[in-house]
């Protein structure tokens, strides 16, 4: 018998640019005619840097030494993380894959570090904007990184450096959960599921099956992220070769596992396939109206008159993005309604509001035939889900800052 445990990554082909880096005031190639380019070309989106433009551009070509050209010349990312980040990326998809580690060790160690001291810096973000600050990768850029050393380490063949960075996956997992910062939809369940396998691949039968399990609660544990139903097959197989008979039978019932998937001269084939790119960060304007009477509160020197009138114009303000989110159009994002606000005597606040923009065609059904007997592939991770989860958990509190910066400005 022929098992086909299968994994489809759904866009996780440029692991910094959900960032939505920005790059240096390079020059970049003329871009083609839209006609010559083909459906979804970064090259046509509106929101993307052009440098993240050409970076995409090249890895669709399969061009990677035209990117890493981009990346390491002045059209790259002006931080030297993100640029790291993207090299591992690029060098990854070339096959070259001791130079991705070593470009992925180095950003990781300086994530690390960035992470630790981002904290303190805290105080200061109030006055700051967001861009002016050093990049620090969120928890689902973090979580890739052993994701792509592994495959790296598979690919080179040394599956004991593989099981290094799966022990790692799952210690920065539960560093999370024990600082309360879990965030089971940071992609840990596609992550978990990579680490099963490369322990299996080292013949660590009890360690492929707690990161199975790990993997299984994590996509439990994210709305409407069920397991792929290969892992029930996996979780019965090293439960039965780890000697836990109890795991093994409830695997069995919950996933309708047949007794045959712990046929230990079967063969296994592990197909991940990723498609198409993270959800990047674009910018929108919004304009919010800071009224005559909030304005004499602001002037009047007193902090409990200046922070209840910021904690007003920040309610006002998402009212107008639920607004325009639910609508299309805030009624104060007119021209018109900006000019006779401003003649009575409001002042027009212009803030960047950052928004998410996902330009990527819908991943293609993958099958697998094998001695004739096809398999379908499913969903095992979307990162742009996770990325916009994070997002919409961040909202409030980024645009309790935007609104004070506008005030500070506006004091100044």
């Amino acid at each position: 018998m022929t098992r086909v445990p299968s994994l489809r990554a759904l866009a996780v082909a440029a692991l910094a640019a959900a960032a939505g880096a920005c790059a240096g005031a390079g020059r970049y190639p003329a871009i083609p005619a839209p006609e010559t380019l083909p459906e979804g070309s970064p090259l046509l989106s509106e929101t993307l840097h052009p440098g993240d433009a050409w970076l995409r551009h090249y890895l669709m070509a399969g061009d990677a030494d035209a990117a890493l050209a981009l990346l390491e010349g002045r059209g790259g990312p002006r931080d030297e993380l993100l640029r790291r980040l993207q090299q591992g990326v690029v060098l990854h998809q070339a096959g070259r894959w001791a130079e991705s580690n070593a470009a992925l060790e180095w950003a990781e160690r300086e994530a690390e570090q960035r992470v630790t001291t981002s904290v303190s810096r805290l105080g200061g973000m109030l006055v700051l904007n967001d861009a002016s600050a050093r990049y620090v990768p969120p928890p689902a850029e973090m979580a890739m990184l052993p994701y792509y050393r592994m495959l790296n380490y598979l690919a080179l063949g040394d599956a004991d450096a593989a099981a290094v960075e799966a022990r790692k996956a799952g210690a920065y997992f539960g560093a999370l959960r024990d600082r309360g910062a879990g965030e089971p939809c940071v992609g840990e369940g596609l992550v978990q599921y990579l680490s099963g396998h490369a322990f299996a691949r080292a013949g660590e039968a009890n360690d492929a099956l707690v990161s199975l399990r790990q993997a299984e609660r994590a996509y439990q544990a994210c709305e409407g992220a069920a397991p792929p139903p290969e892992l029930g097959a996996d979780l019965y197989r090293w439960a039965m070769r780890a000697g836990v008979g109890e795991v093994a039978q409830q695997a069995a019932e919950r996933y309708r596992v047949p007794p045959a998937a712990a046929d230990g001269d079967a063969g296994e084939l592990v197909v991940l396939v990723e498609h198409g790119w993270v959800a990047h960060r674009a910018h929108a304007d919004i304009h919010v109206p800071v009224f005559p009477h909030e304005l004499d509160s602001l002037n009047s020197g007193s902090g409990g008159a200046v922070t209840s009138t910021v904690v007003g114009v920040v309610a006002h303000t998402a009212a107008n993005l639920i607004e325009q989110a639910e609508w299309g159009d805030a009624w104060e994002e007119r021209p018109e309604v900006q000019i006779a606000d401003a003649l009575d005597g409001a002042y027009i606040m212009k803030l960047a509001w950052p928004v998410y923009r996902l330009e990527s065609l819908s991943a293609p059904e993958v099958r697998v035939v094998v001695d004739g007997e096809p398999y379908d592939a499913p969903l095992a991770g979307d990162l742009s889900a996770a990325v916009l989860r994070r997002w919409e958990a961040q909202r409030a509190g980024m645009l309790a800052r935007l609104v004070a910066r506008g005030v500070v400005k506006y004091l100044v």
